[in-house]
Parts: structure tokens; sequence; C-alpha cells
């Protein structure tokens, strides 16, 4: 059993393989590539499981909506519309996928998220996040250091903050490397990079592999990899939910 998404504008179809994950949006690195000026470049996730498919809105800035209603999370039934903000889809359940899908899906040869997480454990993850938010959205930042290294393994994680030549840690989970420290080379990469581009960099030189990705604001999310390596659309799922939460915390 496999599901099918179809772009209702033009009857372009996905097909979703059962315990596979898709980015959607309509930056480069996602599954299933929407053409809208009002669609966020990471805007949602999918996760296909027995029961039905799973849908995780990641911050996008103008919504997701499930049969009108607009949505954090949602689990998608036969038939269901869901509206990517203008770019609006139906979801339906196929017998079996076809020999070869419509349109090809992500390129860079990247291992799933679920490589080591089934696909029930990758959702119930997120569930718990999404709880976690709901009961104290003030503290969404700090749920969401604790959820990445106790449910995604990484050795450590912490949210940064630039302020001239120095580094203000907002909170922090995970032992910190002592080569990234440093506050003078993070403080620079943090303004630079905030100013010029969103996308996630792997710093130079650290052992173990670590990551920084830019939030805005001369703000940043660090990121220690444990034994596996973050793919590049679990960064980006990871800098998502970091600005997210940031907007939650202020509401």
């Amino acid at each position: 059993m496999a599901w099918e998404l179809v772009l209702l504008d033009n009857q372009t179809r996905f097909i979703l393989e059962m315990g596979k994950e898709y980015y959607v949006g309509s930056g480069s690195h996602v599954h299933i590539k929407l053409v809208a000026p009002d669609v966020s470049g990471v805007h949602a996730l999918l996760t296909v499981t027995p029961e039905g498919v799973r849908l995780v809105d990641l911050g996008s800035k103008n919504g997701t909506f499930h049969n009108g209603k607009r949505v954090t999370a949602a689990r998608i039934d036969n038939g269901d519309t869901v509206s990517f903000s203008s770019a609006k889809v139906q979801f339906f359940r196929t017998p079996a996928p076809p020999p070869a899908p419509t349109v090809s899906p992500f390129a860079e040869p990247v291992p799933s998220q679920t490589a080591e997480f089934p696909v029930a454990q990758v959702e119930e993850d997120l569930a718990e996040l999404l709880r976690g938010w709901d009961t104290d959205p003030e503290q969404a930042p700090h749920t969401l250091l604790s959820w990445m290294v106790a449910r995604r393994k990484l050795t450590a994680c912490a949210l940064l903050e630039a302020c001239g030549p120095e580094v203000l840690v907002h909170g922090a989970q995970g032992p910190i490397p002592s080569q990234l420290s440093a506050t003078g080379p993070l403080a620079e990469l943090l303004a630079n990079q905030s100013r010029s581009t969103a996308e996630v960099f792997q710093l130079p030189d650290s052992q173990p592999v670590a990551f920084l990705c830019p939030l805005g604001q001369c703000k940043g999310l660090l990121l220690v990899a444990g034994k596996l390596t973050p793919s590049a659309g679990e960064l980006e799922l990871f800098a998502r939910l970091a600005r997210l939460s940031l907007r939650l915390a202020r509401a």
C-alpha cells in the first residue's frame, strides 16, 4: 500500500512510499517541490505510516491547512486536501506504486532520517515535541534542545546569540567541545551569516562534526553530531524547528 499526492493546479502526481519521510516546500533541499511564491523553502514534513500520512508544519510563514483548517500537525486520510499556503494538494491511497514516479524524488544522496529510527518512532518523537510546546510555549527553545539530544541522538546543541565579539548562550544541552567555545570566531560567523544566508553550514576543523544553523538577528543553533551525521534535510528541519520555537517563546 502506498499513497499518491496530487497537485490540484496541474495534476502532477507524487508517489509516497510506506515508511518514508518527505519534505515539502519551494526550496532546493526538498522531496516535493512546490512552485509558488508564498510557499516556504521547507514548508512541511510528511511521514507515511500504515495508519495514514502524518503532516507536520515546519514553521511556515503562510501556514498549512488540512481540509480548510490551519494546523500545526494532522493525520491525513484518503481523499483529504492540504494547502501549503496557496499550493493545494489531495491525498489518495493507492494499491501499489507505478514503475516510476512522475517526478524524480530528492536527488541528494543522503540517508533518510528513518535510517536509524523506525518511522513510528520518528512520528512519535515529533508528536512528543509538539505536546511539549503546547504545554509550555515559553520554554519551546529549551524543550527543542532537550528533544534533539534525547530523541535525535545529537551529542550536544546550543542556542547562541552574537553580541559584538561575545557570544551569549541562551540554552544548551550536552557537552560543547572546547574548540567551539572560542567566542570570537563564532560571533563573527553568526553576525555575517545571519545577514547573508539562512543555510546551515559545517564548522571547519571541528571534532566531532559540528554545524551552525543561522536563525536571523545574530542568533544561531549550534549542533554537535553524534555517531551519525545528520542529513541535509534533517539539519534544515532542526533550523526550522528552532526558528519556530523562538517565535513561540516570544508570542
